[in-house]
């Protein structure tokens, strides 16, 4: 005799089984950013080593697209190319002392530098045998030097078609280990400066995962503000709110713009920012180092979020003054979906590092010149802190 499920019991059962779903879901996402993350080719991982210990800055950036939920991870280093002109000595034993100990440096820099470029050539010499396609192209006439590489290693069951450019390679997604390197010089550059710089080399590697095709989901902004509150909450680190609002029939002039949309016509924008502000350099990297992986921690649990993280963002980076650490939230620039979006600088008067989190709707972004001492802006009215912030 069979006996019918009560209706709570029928409900239990679904609750149970989308439960599962998601936890499953879950996991696969957990693994596959993972995955991401520890992935490695040992000959990649030896040259990157090697241009580390030149000095050479390594990016290392992770997203996922959110078009196939794609991960991909990108590293990526360049270096410019200088010419062999040296200091002049000029009998005056002082400069002259200057001179040699800058020609000795140059010299020995551009020395590394061709030993660099060598390795990367010996690099793809080693792995075009385990290639699914190759491109090694060199051009070496009247003072001119090009070197365009390309390889894609392994295949996706779905392939897709693969590109090569003569002078500019490009595979997107084409394999699930692309590399490119790209490298100009040209002699007729050379100034009368010495060691002038004369060319470029860009070298790139991208690891990217089999798709796995599931809706965009919202991230937990929530849960994420409560993280980086802690994460933020240390002895020498001042905090700023800021709370801008423009809607789409207010229009401000671009001389307003200190950094995002210069012509907000037409658009709204609505942001929820906390600057923060510190002078140690080694604790301005700390936080960063630990937002990169609290990021990775949070988007472990939720799959479908498209995200892009620059996993070696810092502040000791020579020239380095504005970049965005993380960017979470639909590329779309119409959206109306939370943003988030971290960025850092240097503020150039004062030489203090500055970390700004965003949360925005959508991906429109704008601040106005005189944000340090605001409170908030609501279509060019402001409203400004009593006690001045340093």
């Amino acid at each position: 005799m069979c006996v019918p499920q009560s209706k709570t019991k029928r409900n239990m059962k679904k609750l149970i089984l989308t439960l599962c779903a998601i936890l499953f879901t879950a996991g696969i996402s957990a693994q596959e950013t993972l995955q991401l993350r520890t992935h490695s080719n040992p000959k990649i991982e030896g040259l990157l080593k090697f241009a580390d210990s030149l000095g050479i800055h390594i990016g290392k950036s992770s997203f996922d697209n959110g078009e196939h939920s794609q991960h991909a991870r990108h590293v990526w280093f360049t270096y410019s190319i200088r010419g062999d002109k040296k200091y002049p000595l000029t009998g005056d034993a002082d400069k002259d002392k200057s001179s040699q100990r800058l020609n000795r440096n140059f010299s020995d820099r551009n020395a590394k530098m061709k030993l660099l470029t060598d390795s990367i050539r010996q690099t793809f010499i080693e792995l075009s045998g385990n290639s699914q396609e190759s491109h090694m192209w060199e051009y070496h006439q009247d003072g001119k030097d090009s070197m365009s590489y390309a390889l894609a290693i392994g295949s996706f069951k779905n392939q897709r078609p693969i590109e090569f450019k003569k002078y500019n390679s490009s595979l997107y997604y084409a394999a699930p280990e692309v590399i490119t390197f790209q490298y100009h010089s040209d002699l007729s550059k050379e100034t009368d400066i010495p060691y002038s710089i004369i060319g470029n080399a860009f070298f790139t590697y991208s690891h990217t995962l089999e798709d796995n095709i599931q809706p965009s989901a919202l991230f937990d902004t929530k849960a994420y503000w409560k993280t980086l509150k802690k994460i933020f909450d240390k002895e020498g680190v001042e905090k700023q709110r800021l709370r801008i609002y423009k809607d789409s029939t207010y229009t401000y002039n671009p001389t307003e713009v200190w950094e995002g949309v210069v012509n907000g016509k037409g658009i709204s924008i609505k942001q929820e920012i906390m600057i923060y502000r510190m002078q140690s350099t080694s604790l301005a990297d700390k936080i960063i180092r630990e937002i990169v992986d609290a990021t990775w921690a949070h988007l472990d649990k939720q799959p479908g979020v498209i995200y892009s993280i620059e996993e070696a963002a810092r502040f000791n980076i020579r020239g380095a003054i504005y970049s965005t650490v993380v960017d979470i939230g639909s590329y779309d620039p119409d959206s109306q979906e939370p943003h988030f979006h971290i960025s850092i600088n240097t503020d150039s008067f004062t030489g203090d590092h500055l970390i700004f989190v965003r949360e925005s709707i959508g991906r429109w972004r704008f601040l106005p010149k005189g944000w340090e001492m605001l409170k908030s802006w609501k279509n060019g009215k402001k409203v400004y802190y009593k006690k001045k912030l340093r």
